[in-house]
């Protein structure tokens, strides 16, 4: 199965064109790409007994990830803390 992602221009996404300048980083904001590219594979360390092994190889584009990491939880605990403040 092939994976392919279309990429989102900047007035698409933010609905206003990207700044010349962003910090003080002397970067071309827009020639970056953040879009999604797909690879081959890619390789997994896992931390056990105090040492990270070898490391494997995955040709699947996907990570499993736990229900309850935080990565999940938080936005949604930014939208609530949001939603508390402003209505104090």
């Amino acid at each position: 199965s092939s994976v392919t992602a279309r990429m989102i221009p900047p007035m698409e996404m933010w609905g206003q064109p990207l700044p010349e300048t962003v910090g003080s980083a002397p970067l071309d904001w827009r020639s970056l790409g953040f879009e999604y590219i797909p690879t081959r594979s890619h390789v997994r360390f896992a931390w056990k007994d105090g040492q990270w092994d070898t490391g494997h190889t995955f040709q699947d584009p996907y990570l499993p990830v736990h229900i309850l990491a935080n990565v999940f939880h938080y936005g949604q605990a930014l939208f609530e803390g949001f939603k508390g403040f402003h209505t104090k």
